[in-house]
Formats: structure tokens, sequence, C-alpha cells
């Protein structure tokens, strides 16, 4: 064999491998995907975590898949700043067929109105500024990764996901300090999305979503579910002031500022009954409203009735649970705090609270909501 015939060999060998070589990575990264888990981001792993290790990991979140749920149903609740939806939510997510993501927007809002306190929850006013057709985008494309359990869209951009809020959700929470406290590392997104997947009911709790920018979603997911809760616009007032959401801690002094965190939260509802009432008569039994004062009232038999709309079973550990949120030891101070020693107090608490400036105020930038949803005005 002459020289030349050598290396021809030699080049063909080299050419052989080289093109196995990049079948071999293809094949991989395609099935690692499957799973929401991307070989080129095993990168992110720490130092003592070497590939053979990532990949027998991987494999055995795959193996899961036996588990996943395809008869599943979405849910979607659209509420208010203090109009008792993280109550709502802690009640539904405490049944272990839910899978529960709370305030998914929160990043988004960040983002699009430029580190704002508003986007933290405080004056609100800021947030009027009417949302651009790109915000609704991201917000239908990070709720529809949530709802099919799409972790690698959730992190493909840093707005998607709000990271402290995971916690707030039990199997959020469960999914992101079982690996390394990150939604970004591989290992622990093919958790989030293994605990996603085997779950019959997928709820989103939400008080950044106009309900009309729910139409494609409805259409998207034929049983996708909305749940509409409201308050009386006037304790909801009374609790944004107590809590400071609308930056204004004295009504007179600050009387200008406090208006228009109110005028944002009555136009907000005002277009949610009307949308409401639209979708309700088009998809009949999948749009729902829940009373903040039926739950306050009679927090066992509203939660039993809300888990048989959602089709999952309503037990002594569910009412057990029910009945220490709504008749604590105590009261739960922080904003986020779920817990009253009496739960039927806090429905009329804003009589007692409210100025007579401050109610009329808000029974006029009300008026349409309150007449519609069967709130009595207070006449003097």
């Amino acid at each position: 064999m002459t020289l030349r015939q050598i290396n021809y060999v030699k080049l063909s060998l080299a050419l052989v491998w080289i093109f196995t070589s990049i079948l071999l990575i293809a094949k991989l990264m395609l099935v690692a995907d499957k799973g929401g888990i991307h070989v080129k981001q095993w990168g992110l792993l720490n130092k003592g975590t070497s590939s053979r290790t990532m990949l027998r990991s991987s494999k055995k979140l795959h193996s899961s898949s036996k588990t996943v749920n395809e008869d599943f149903t979405p849910v979607i609740i659209v509420a208010y700043p203090r109009s008792g939806s993280t109550l709502l939510g802690n009640i539904v997510q405490k049944s272990t067929d839910v899978f529960y993501v709370f305030e998914p927007l929160w990043a988004l809002h960040e983002h699009f109105f430029n580190n704002t306190s508003a986007i933290r929850g405080h004056n609100l006013e800021f947030r009027r500024r009417r949302p651009s057709m790109t915000m609704k985008y991201e917000a239908d494309t990070i709720f529809r990764a949530w709802l099919t359990c799409n972790t690698s869209t959730l992190v493909a951009k840093e707005y998607r996901v709000y990271k402290n809020f995971l916690p707030l959700g039990l199997k959020t929470n469960a999914a992101t300090s079982e690996c390394l406290d990150s939604i970004d590392h591989p290992i622990c997104r093919a958790i989030l999305r293994r605990e996603c997947l085997k779950s019959k009911i997928r709820v989103i709790k939400t008080i950044r979503t106009p309900i009309d920018w729910l139409y494609n979603l409805m259409e998207e997911f034929p049983t996708l579910k909305i749940l509409h809760l409201v308050r009386d616009p006037r304790a909801t007032a009374n609790s944004l002031w107590h809590f400071d959401f609308c930056g204004a801690e004295d009504y007179v002094v600050n009387k200008e500022r406090y208006v228009k965190c109110l005028q944002y939260l009555c136009e907000k509802m005002d277009d949610d009954v009307l949308s409401f009432r639209i979708m309700k008569e088009k998809y009949k039994e999948r749009v729902h409203r829940i009373y903040f004062e039926d739950l306050a009232m009679n927090p066992n038999a509203t939660s039993r009735k809300l888990y048989e709309t959602l089709g999952i079973h309503h037990d002594k550990e569910i009412e057990n649970y029910v009945h220490m949120m709504t008749n604590a030891k105590e009261d739960s101070v922080r904003p986020l705090g779920t817990y009253r020693k009496n739960s039927r107090l806090e429905i009329d608490k804003w009589k007692e609270q409210l100025s007579d400036s401050a109610l009329y105020t808000i029974q006029t930038l009300c008026h349409y909501s309150m007449k519609n949803l069967g709130y009595k005005t207070i006449y003097y």
C-alpha cells in the first residue's frame, strides 16, 4: 500500500469518527431536550459534579415520564391586591392533586415597568399605563409554559420566573429546594417539570392579569377554568391602605395618590366584570366567580364547593387546614399572611376603619363594579 493510500484511509477513518460523534451528540441533545434538560447547559454543574453523574440523574428523571398526567385541568385564578387570593390559593394547593404557581407575572411587570416600586405591590397608580401587546404575548407565553410544564421556556428569559415566589407554592418550593435552589439548573428544572407533569390540576394565581387577556388560552386549552375572585372594593381599599400598598399612609395628606391607586383598582374590576359576563355566556361552566365574603363567612363550605368545581376530593385534612387558617390563635401581620383568629371579622372591618371621605371616594370610583357584583352603597 502506498503512502498516498495510507493517508487516504486515515482521512476516511477520521471523517467517519467525526460524523459519528456529531450524530451521537445530536441524539443526546434530542433525548435530553424532551425532558426539559439541555445538554449544552450541563456546564452549569458544580465543580464536584461530573457529566456522568448529571447524565445518570437526568436519565432517572426522564424515567419518571410514566407518572405524567396527560388528562390534566388547567386553572387560572384572577384576583386583585388584598382580595384574599393568597388564602384561596393556599386552600387550593393543599390538595396533593394540585400544582400551584404564585404570581408568575411579577418579574414580567418589573421588567416592563422599569423596576418602579409599583411592581413590588406599591404605588398602583404607576401601573395604570396600558401594557403593550408585547407584554400580553409574554404573559401568554409564561402561562402556557407553566400549564404545559415547559420549564425550558420559563428560564429562556430572566423575567419569566421570579424565584423568590417559588417557595409560596408547595410543589414549586419542594422542587427548587431539593436541588440547587435555582430553577436555572438542569436538574432543578427537571424536578420541577416532573412535579408539574404528574399533577392532575395545574393552578396559576394572578392579580396582574385582565380577564380579557385569557381568551386565547381558553381556546387553546379546552378544559381551562377561570376562577374570578372578588371582594368588596371598600374592604380591598381599606386593606390596601392598612398595608400601605398605595404608598399613601395618610389618606388626608396623600389623597391624590390614594385616589389614583383606587382608580386603577376600580377600572380593572370594571373591565373584568364585563369580560367575565361575556366569557360566562360563551364558556358556561368553565368560568366561575368566588366571593371573598363567602370564603370568610363559611370557609369549609366554600372550599368544599370549590374543590367540587375543580373535580378534586375535599377530605378531613383539607377541612382541618381551612379551619386552622380561619380560626387561628392570632392574626398574621405579614402582607401575605393568611391566618385569622376569626375570618368573619374581615368582612366588615372597613366599616369601622374607613373615613367618610375615603368611603365616598371608593363608592364613587367603584360604583359600576359594586352594583354589578351586588355590593350595596352606603348613603349618608
